[in-house]
This record gives C-alpha cells, sequence and structure tokens, in this order.
C-alpha cells in the first residue's frame, strides 16, 4: 500500500522531479501512517500514557526513515533493535528481564 500510493504519485510527475518528490514525500509523511501505529499503540499499550506513546510512535517511525534513507545495517537487525528498543521503553521490567 505504502509503495503502490508513493509509485503512484511520482508517476504523476514524470516530467517535474520536484514535484514528483514532494508530492511523494508528502504521502509517506502524511498523518495516516502515524494514526495508523498510534491507533496501534493506543490499542496494544494502554498503560502507556497518551503522550508517551505519541513521541515512541513518532520517533520510530523517524528512526525507521533514516535507515531507509541511509542504511547502517540490514533492515532485519533494525526491525530487531526496534522492537528491542520499543519492548525497554514500554513493557514492564519483568518482560524485559530487567
Amino acid at each position: 500500500m505504502l509503495v503502490g500510493g508513493v509509485q503512484e504519485r511520482l508517476d504523476q510527475h514524470l516530467d517535474d522531479l520536484p514535484a514528483a518528490v514532494q508530492s511523494a514525500l508528502g504521502f509517506v509523511f502524511l498523518t495516516e501512517v502515524i494514526a495508523m501505529f498510534g491507533s496501534y499503540a493506543d490499542r496494544t499499550w494502554p498503560a502507556v500514557p497518551a503522550g508517551v506513546r505519541s513521541v515512541l510512535v513518532e520517533t520510530l517511525l523517524r528512526v525507521t526513515i533514516s535507515h531507509v534513507v541511509a542504511p547502517l545495517q540490514e533492515p532485519e537487525a533494525v526491525a530487531r533493535d526496534l522492537g528491542a528498543l520499543t519492548r525497554r521503553l514500554v513493557a514492564p521490567a519483568d518482560v524485559c528481564g530487567t
């Protein structure tokens, strides 16, 4: 869905690279993505304060985008590391083993 949406917006501006980039990135950064993850976080992490959930969701998305733009590790390693970080931030200490 996300990749298809980006491709569609790029294709709409084949003769105008700046407009294509603006349109595609605008789609990627739409609040729909943050809202989707935020809704998931609201359902699965109800004990985490809303403000913390909001910051966490946005931060995870920004870090993910940075790894897409300038990868330093394989995607699987990044996903594993971000999952571990998320568990540390939102799970009780006994789940994290601390």
